[in-house]
């Protein structure tokens, strides 16, 4: 574990590696290496897109009375902090799009402190 190899991702898991011996990464212990975080599945991907679009038409229509509240958020984005930070995020870049095209004044995001403009 010198820093030239490349870890193999699937040696640490409770299967192991299927190559074994054959294997063309490396199956020392990498302490100081990043964990890397697996994708979301293509459903769950799909339920975001489906789930930032929503909120964005929901935005577009009355920009002052539209706000994040956990109560509108499913459970699995809900109680995923990261989820829930990535998701308001995004609504609050759409917000600011449509602040910089339509010349809005910003005002905070409830749910985690982001700018989202209301209309003049």
């Amino acid at each position: 574990a010198a820093g030239t190899c490349r870890p193999c991702a699937y040696f640490a898991q409770p299967g192991g590696c299927d190559a074994g011996d054959m294997c063309r990464f490396c199956h020392l212990s990498h302490p100081d290496s990043p964990k890397t975080r697996a994708r979301p599945c293509k459903g769950k991907r799909a339920r975001i897109r489906k789930l930032l679009d929503k909120l964005s038409a929901e935005f577009d229509e009355n920009p002052a009375a539209f706000a994040i509240n956990e109560s509108r958020l499913p459970p699995s984005i809900k109680f995923d902090t990261r989820m829930k930070n990535k998701v308001c995020a995004k609504v609050a870049q759409h917000a600011e799009q449509a602040r910089l095209q339509y010349g809005m004044i910003s005002r905070p995001c409830p749910s985690q402190g982001a700018r989202i403009p209301p209309p003049r």
